[in-house]
Parts: C-alpha cells; sequence; structure tokens
C-alpha cells in the first residue's frame, strides 16, 4: 500500500507538523506500507500558489492521500475515497481574519475539503469538538493524538525545586495565549514558570 504525506511548503519557524510526520513514519515499521513525503512547491499566502498546488497534487498516485495540515485545500483535486485530512486547529494562525476574509479561509480549509475527503483526524478532544460543530458531522472524525517526541527522554531524578508548582509552557507564537498565563501567576507566591521558545521583546 503506497501511503503519500502531503506536506506545506517548508517555512522558517514553522516546522511543528514536518516533526510530527517525521517521527511517526520512522516509526512505521510494517513493510507493506511505502510512504512518500511530497511538499508543495508554493506557499498559500496567495490564491495563485493554492492553485498551483492544487494542480501540482495531480501528478502523485497512492492508495492514500494524507493532507498533514495547514494545505486542506488540495483536498479538492484528490479522490475523495482516498483522503485523510489531519486538523490541528480550527482557526489556526488566522483568528484575527474576519467578514469575508474569514468565510473564504472556512470555504477553502473546512468546508469544501470536508466534500473531498473519507476522514478527518484531530489532534485533540477540543479540536474535533471545534470541528464538528464547524462542519455539523462527528462521524467522520477520529481522534489521534500527537505522538511524544523521541527527543524527550525520562529522568530517573528531577532537579529539586522549592517551588508549589512546576509549570512549563512549550511554544511562544501568539496563538499560545502566553501573555495570559503571564497575567494568570504575576501575583502568585512559590511558582516555578519555564518557557520553551524565543520570547519577544518587550
Amino acid at each position: 500500500m503506497k501511503v503519500i504525506h502531503f506536506h506545506r511548503k517548508p517555512r522558517v519557524g514553522f516546522y511543528s507538523i514536518e516533526h510530527i510526520y517525521k517521527n511517526i513514519r520512522a516509526s512505521i515499521q510494517e513493510e507493506e506500507v511505502k510512504l512518500q513525503v511530497v511538499e508543495m512547491p508554493f506557499y498559500c499566502t496567495s490564491h495563485f500558489g493554492k492553485l498551483c498546488n492544487l494542480i501540482y497534487v495531480l501528478f502523485f498516485k497512492a492508495d492514500v492521500y494524507h493532507i498533514t495540515g495547514d494545505i486542506h485545500y488540495v483536498a479538492a483535486f484528490l479522490p475523495r475515497r482516498q483522503t485523510i485530512i489531519t486538523a490541528h486547529s480550527v482557526e489556526g494562525g488566522r483568528p484575527k481574519l474576519e467578514g469575508w476574509r474569514r468565510r473564504l479561509f472556512r470555504y477553502l480549509y473546512f468546508f469544501r475539503p470536508n466534500r473531498h475527503c473519507q476522514y478527518w483526524t484531530a489532534v485533540s478532544q477540543f479540536t474535533k469538538k471545534e470541528l464538528s460543530a464547524l462542519l455539523g458531522v462527528s462521524d467522520k472524525i477520529e481522534v489521534i493524538y500527537n505522538p511524544i517526541s523521541p527527543i524527550f527522554k525520562e529522568e530517573k531524578t528531577l532537579p529539586k525545586s522549592t517551588a508549589n508548582f512546576e509549570i512549563l509552557l512549550v511554544g511562544t507564537h501568539p496563538r499560545k495565549q502566553n501573555e495570559r498565563v503571564f497575567e494568570a501567576v504575576k501575583t502568585l507566591d512559590n511558582i516555578h514558570l519555564t518557557v520553551v521558545g524565543i520570547l519577544p521583546e518587550r
């Protein structure tokens, strides 16, 4: 069986989805599964780029087409019964879209792709709930959590801390809402806060 993972065009600072599926592919040991990775040739920031990506996917043949995220719209040119889309969130990195732009985004990334895919996978129960409410379906949405990266190792001994609570924030993108966490904990005592990522200058 041949499976294609369709990835967005690589962009500096945006690589979490690619790392997730790299780890997934490394863990697949079944010899009968042949995996191919296809990266889009254009960014999806313009309608021209989207159109070129749509045409590009026509050149590939497989038993299963898996859109790994952020390029849901390419499902429109893929066989419906063989296509799976993974939703990492509903609004994604576009929470500020309003009016016709928001409606267009939802049409291109959710409503139309929903007509051209057999299944959705969601990375959390929350994403499934949002996706189900948006599309009005739930039976074709399956929750599959992201795997833990092998770079994380279990430590038998942990460093001692005098804090009552340890909080770990992974990622510093604005949609992570870290500012709200900072506001919530700044008046609390005995909190040890660790942030993974580069914080913007203030």
